[in-house]
C-alpha cells in the first residue's frame, strides 16, 4: 500500500529482483557446483536462498504486471489453488507419487520427461482444486 501506482510496484520487485540476482551469482560463481557457496536445496546456502528469491520478484512482477495492470488474466488458477491449498499440499503429500500425478521414470530420463511428468501433475492438482471451487468444498483448519 506505500507504492500506490504499479509502476512504482513493479520497478521495485525488479530492482529486488536484479540486486538478489546479482549476490546470488556472485556467491556461486554463475554455476551449480562452484563458487563461494554453490547453490544447494537441501542445505538452504545463502544462494540457493537469493536464487529462489529472485526468481520470485520476478513471477511476482510478471504476474502482477499481467493480471492487474494489463487485465489479460484473471487470476482464476491461482484463486483456486488458493481456496484449497491445504487439500492440495495434503493430496500431493500423500498421493503424489502415483498415477496420474507421477509414473515411473528411470534415473536415465531426459528433463523433458522430468518437466513433462510434473507438468500434468501440476496440472491435475489445478483440475481437482477447480472441481472443488465448483462444488464449493473448501478444505479449513
Amino acid at each position: 500500500m506505500y507504492y500506490k501506482t504499479a509502476g512504482a510496484r513493479i520497478v521495485r520487485w525488479l530492482v529486488w529482483c536484479i540486486v538478489l540476482g546479482i549476490i546470488s551469482i556472485s556467491l556461486c560463481g554463475a554455476s551449480q557446483n562452484n563458487g563461494v557457496l554453490p547453490v544447494n536445496k537441501n542445505l538452504w546456502t545463502t544462494s540457493f536462498v537469493t536464487t529462489l528469491s529472485s526468481m520470485a520478484f520476478f513471477l511476482i512482477a510478471f504476474i502482477y504486471y499481467i493480471t492487474d495492470v494489463l487485465s489479460f488474466l484473471s487470476g482464476a488458477p491461482f484463486d483456486f489453488v488458493g481456496m484449497n491449498s491445504i487439500l492440495l499440499y495434503v493430496g500431493h503429500e500423500t498421493l503424489g507419487g502415483f498415477i496420474p500425478f507421477s509414473w515411473g521414470i528411470t534415473d536415465t530420463a531426459t528433463h523433458a520427461e522430468w518437466l513433462t511428468m510434473n507438468l500434468l501433475g501440476v496440472s491435475y492438482w489445478v483440475l481437482i482444486a477447480y472441481y472443488c471451487y465448483k462444488i464449493n468444498f473448501f478444505l479449513k483448519i
